[in-house]
């Protein structure tokens, strides 16, 4: 990985976090959402990985304008404020005023974090491409602006990555991912990061109380996969779960959160039209070849699915589909695909010999 810019990394030192792929990304065109400045961390770190021949761009939420809370307002319950914590760079400067002028600028002035880590990302793409031996503009654009409230271009992009979404209405949740959707080219992928937990917590536990206990808007699990769905990504999978700590809060609020195993979920979801609810054997079988990137000796494309080099392993149509089947996946150069639809043997029978002939087959531990 080739070193950031000095101001970017000395402001943002960790990245943001964004759940996309390090591997198998060179040449493709990629989109970054989120409301946390850091991710510009991200979007370079992305921009050194597709190379001259990809494209990153990156939209940091400015945050959703204020609106009278009322019953039917979007957020009127589980509201945390999208503001994050500065850089200790910029808290030593207030605390030593000969250092705050060699401290970048980012928390200098008027600006929101966000809209002054957009201007400080901009002023670096120049040097960047440079850096990258990319011809000018580059390959990163940084923009403020929300998926939720701006539309895409259709079918722009191979991957998206994003976080920080409007869990706590339903509506504006619908739009974005929607928007997502269509922007993402036939075989893209999106990733997405989601607080989540098993249970709808009801209004017993308000915005104050996630707030104390140091969480963001929270969705319900089952809702969330829901609306991934009715946005067209019809087999979400499951990357990656980690338990959230918390951090405090009033006892009822704090109760309830420990009993809904409220987590951090890493999703993917892929736009592929050969994707069915169901997961269904067809006696297809598939191969990875070892040629991604950093996965040498395997792939491990959900919680359910590691696969090995060279080695065949036995898949539903969907994960055969996810992988490459008819040439349509991103994955697709990386994958051998044996057998076809011609022939339909009923459910996946997934390990262990139990027919699982549910949704979830691959989605859920």
């Amino acid at each position: 990985m080739r070193r950031l810019p000095i101001a970017v990394s000395a402001a943002f030192p960790d990245p943001a976090g964004l759940p996309l792929p390090c591997s198998g990304i060179r040449g493709l065109r990629v989109f970054l959402a989120s409301p946390d400045p850091a991710a510009i961390h991200d979007a370079f770190s992305a921009s050194a990985l597709v190379g001259e021949r990809g494209a990153v761009e990156c939209w940091l939420d400015p945050g959703l304008p204020q609106r009278p809370q009322g019953p039917d307002s979007c957020g009127s319950t589980h509201t945390k404020d999208r503001s994050f914590p500065q850089s200790p760079h910029s808290a030593a400067a207030a605390d030593d005023p000969a250092s705050a002028a060699n401290t970048t600028s980012i928390f200098i002035g008027r600006r929101s974090p966000v809209e002054a880590a957009v201007a400080l990302a901009n002023e670096q793409l120049l040097d960047w491409a440079g850096m990258l031996s990319i011809p000018q503009p580059g390959n990163l654009v940084v923009r403020l602006q929300s998926p939720v409230h701006n539309r895409l271009e259709v079918e722009d992009y191979d991957l998206a990555a994003v976080s920080g979404l409007p869990l706590d209405c339903p509506e504006a949740l619908a739009s974005a991912l929607a928007s997502l959707h269509s922007t993402l080219k036939m075989g893209g992928e999106l990733f997405v990061s989601a607080l989540l937990c098993n249970r709808r917590l009801g209004p017993c536990v308000t915005g104050e109380g996630l707030e104390t206990a140091g969480v963001g808007p929270v969705m319900y699990f089952e809702d969330f996969v829901g609306a991934l769905r009715a946005a067209g990504f019809c087999q979400p999978r499951i990357v990656r779960i980690e338990p959230w700590d918390l951090q405090g809060g009033d006892e009822e609020a704090q109760y309830i959160l420990l009993n809904s195993n409220l987590s951090t979920f890493q999703i993917r979801a892929q736009k592929n039209r050969l994707l069915e609810n169901t997961c269904e054997d067809y006696g297809q079988w598939v191969v990875y070849k070892g040629t991604l990137e950093g996965s040498d000796e395997a792939y491990t494309l959900d919680l359910k699915h590691r696969l090995v080099r060279n080695q065949p392993l036995m898949v539903c149509g969907n994960t055969a589909a996810m992988l490459g089947e008819a040439g349509i996946s991103w994955l697709r150069e990386h994958f051998i695909i044996s057998g076809d639809r011609s022939v339909h043997y009923g459910a996946f029978m997934g390990g262990g010999g139990a027919a699982r002939t549910t949704e979830r087959c691959c989605l859920w531990r």
